[in-house]
């Protein structure tokens, strides 16, 4: 009823992504290897950063993930639509990531030759 008025605010004209894997799919490995080329493909197009939108936790998916991956956390707004079902906050977090500066999932050649 409210989750309109939840989402935090999304930066304009940056590409931003949506992963919804199944079950099957749900290892570290392949959620990098998705990222990875994503993020290369973005890069070799010319943008300049790329944003996600992530439901986060008090206890898991901090902001010292994100950091670990090159990403920032814009903002987090606090989503009402769990609280039935889950015992803790949860929060919808927007991160963004500079896509100019050699960071981890980033392409390893930063030329543009």
């Amino acid at each position: 009823m409210y989750g309109w008025r939840e989402v935090p605010a999304a930066p304009r004209r940056v590409p931003h992504f949506h992963v919804n894997l199944l079950p099957d799919a749900r290892r570290v490995s392949t959620t990098r290897a998705l990222m990875s080329a994503y993020l290369s493909y973005l890069y070799r197009r010319g943008d300049k950063h790329v944003y996600g939108q992530i439901v986060t936790f008090e206890s898991r998916r901090g902001e010292k993930m994100f950091e670990r991956y090159g990403f920032k956390v814009l903002n987090r707004a606090e989503i009402t639509k769990y609280k039935a079902f889950f015992p803790q906050s949860v929060y919808l977090s927007t991160v963004i990531k500079n896509l100019e500066t050699a960071e981890p999932l980033s392409v390893t050649s930063r030329s543009r030759s």
